[in-house]
């Protein structure tokens, strides 16, 4: 639905992730005292279904459907219209999924969101309990694990509107450069004030890889499609997810100390850094055709 403002229209979707890391937490405890957590993991389970399944008959797949263009335009034929957006747009081209999986810009985009996400909900999981072991008050904790979720909203606003303006390579290196020195930060996290600063440079920094990488793939490969290739590399991606937080209380239980799993943290960062600044758009089919 958008190019000229892609990121930030990116980064408002993915908003309420964030929000959500806020509300939803305290709401689930509540019902967890009041009724056990068979019935809160079930109301949760049925409010989301009810909700996605709501929602999904409003969603329009892309503006061509309703006789719009991106960016809400009617057409395309006035010269004012004739934009970085409007050049854009006639220059896009489709990729299916079955086309970018052949590209090795899918590849790099791949391998780098997967070094991000490795231990990237390791801080959601494990956070309140590495402050509880510095000795930090369970409230401090909270507070911190609250104030990562308020920052990812934040990062995913303000990194998706950013990327607009200074380019989707450069702000997503930015993101996952600030991810980083998260990591490297809470190694010498001692007191509460330490923690909740690495939970909201944590979280600005989460926020902004999500807001930015799902930009970031449209650009390459065009909207009709970019759902399927976001999908393509989110489930890939999300097998990292999965196991970075098992990886991380392995580690702990071995060693009785988060620091190793906050220095492969540090690192994972790092070679992600490096794959997103050595990706690039795929060739033009053009191109490959011809070449072939």
């Amino acid at each position: 639905w958008f190019i000229a403002k892609r990121g930030l229209a990116v980064g408002l979707a993915q908003s309420g992730l964030g929000v959500g890391i806020i509300l939803i937490p305290p709401l689930v405890g509540s019902l967890i005292v009041h009724f056990g957590w068979r019935f809160a993991c079930t109301a949760l389970g049925a409010a989301v279904f009810i909700v996605l399944f709501a929602m999904s008959f409003f969603l329009i797949g892309h503006p061509e459907v309703i006789g719009q263009l991106p960016d809400g335009r009617k057409n395309l034929s006035s010269p004012k219209l004739r934009d970085e957006s409007w050049e854009a747009l006639l220059k896009e081209e489709t990729w299916t999924v079955g086309e970018a999986i052949r590209t090795r810009s899918f590849w790099i985009l791949t391998a780098a969101f997967f070094c991000t996400w490795l231990f990237v909900f390791l801080p959601l999981v494990h956070l309140v309990i590495f402050a509880l072991d510095l000795g930090l008050s369970r409230e401090s904790s909270l507070v911190a694990l609250s104030f990562l979720g308020a920052a990812s909203a934040f990062g995913r606003l303000g990194m998706g509107a950013i990327s607009d303006r200074i380019g989707r390579k450069t702000a997503l290196g930015l993101s996952i450069g600030l991810q980083a020195f998260s990591w490297v930060w809470i190694l010498g996290t001692r007191s509460s004030w330490m923690i909740i600063l690495f939970a909201g440079v944590f979280g600005l920094s989460y926020g902004g890889v999500a807001a930015v990488f799902p930009a970031i793939v449209g650009d390459y490969f065009g909207r009709r499609k970019a759902a399927s290739v976001i999908g393509a590399i989110f489930t890939l991606s999300g097998v990292a997810a999965a196991v970075g937080p098992l990886v991380g209380g392995y580690l702990y239980d071995l060693t009785h100390s988060y620091r190793l799993a906050f220095i492969l943290g540090a690192l994972t960062n790092l070679l992600a850094l490096g794959l997103v600044f050595a990706s690039k758009p795929p060739p033009q089919k053009r191109q490959v055709v011809s070449s072939a």
